[in-house]
């Protein structure tokens, strides 16, 4: 399982991250004319802390 770099993750890190997460997530919903953009836009705040926290685990090669 891939694991994520936890050390020393600035707020400014996790913002940069939240960003990216919200920019695509805006380019992507009318892209595929579905979803819900404020969802998406509330998980990016979020899924960034969890992840460089060590809680929330995502291996690219085994997404399920």
């Amino acid at each position: 399982m891939a694991t994520p770099n936890h050390d020393h993750h600035s707020i400014a890190d996790l913002e940069a991250v939240r960003r990216r997460l919200a920019v695509a997530s805006l380019r992507m919903t009318p892209a595929a004319e579905s979803g819900h953009p404020s969802t998406c836009l509330s998980c990016s705040h979020i899924v960034p802390a969890l992840y460089f926290a060590g809680l929330m685990h995502y291996d690219p090669a085994r997404p399920d």
